[in-house]
């Protein structure tokens, strides 16, 4: 396998401070996550002090030299999906598309699933763009593409951590993680526990429709399955400032 160009590249960075919203699952799931500029920041498992992701966004694009990222536009709008709950639906605004992202974490498994919708221009495709921080840091994290019975997955690792992004589509209808949403406008993101790269029945699709994406995999030693009480998150997603990231 042939190494990457360009390498070492930019030193890594964190996103900014200002966060739109922080959240954890209801039950007993190990994950917590932050939302600024109407996307995913850091994700942190299996304990609130260690971020595993800098953040999961999109791009939107024709293949005919129109792109775009869409946490760039801040052109969006955000809110919970239902009061009290941790999920939120935020709807990027473009005068080509509208990008729209529905966040919530799993109530039992170490997944957060992004369902994303995009319509209008009928010429575009949405893709995920994930930039690992595993263990907490964006320095020595290898990535390569793997086969998963049969799909692809993108899996990069980091010492004792690791994740993987795939795919799916509405027909193939199994839970899941994300990678390039394609556009037929429906998809879904999800992060897991330690010790799996794989979730059973999801492929990595390029075919319109959803996608589901990030599964965080965590230290090969087992983590109780409830953390502290004084580690957990509020229960209440109200918008917060960030848990501690730089700008």
């Amino acid at each position: 396998m042939s190494a990457a160009p360009g390498a070492p590249g930019l030193p890594p960075t964190w996103c900014s401070s200002a966060k739109e919203m922080v959240g954890c699952s209801l039950g007993s799931s190990r994950l917590w996550f932050t939302v600024g500029g109407g996307i995913v920041n850091e994700v942190y498992f299996p304990r609130i002090d260690v971020p595993q992701i800098r953040d999961l966004g999109f791009i939107v694009a024709d293949g005919c030299g129109f792109w775009v990222e869409v946490k760039r536009m801040w052109k969006h709008e955000l809110q919970l999906v239902a009061p009290g709950t941790p999920a939120v639906h935020v709807v990027h605004r473009h005068e080509r598309f509208e990008l729209a992202l529905r966040i919530v974490p799993c109530e039992h498994r170490d997944v957060l699933l992004v369902e994303v919708s995009l319509s209008g221009d009928p010429s575009l495709t949405p893709y995920v763009l994930l930039a690992p921080h595993l263990g907490g840091t964006g320095a020595g994290n290898f990535a390569r593409v793997a086969q998963c019975r049969g799909r692809r997955a993108l899996v990069a690792e980091q010492g004792p951590y690791a994740l993987a992004l795939l795919a799916i589509t509405p027909e193939q209808g199994a839970p899941g993680a994300s990678a390039p949403a394609t556009a037929g406008r429906t998809s879904r993101t999800t992060a897991r526990s330690p010790g799996a790269t794989t979730v059973p029945g999801l492929p990595m699709s390029r075919s319109p429709a959803s996608c589901r994406a990030t599964r965080s995999s965590g230290s090969p030693s087992p983590a109780p399955r409830k953390p502290p009480r004084r580690l957990r998150a509020p229960r209440s997603p109200s918008p917060s400032r960030s848990p501690g990231s730089g700008s």
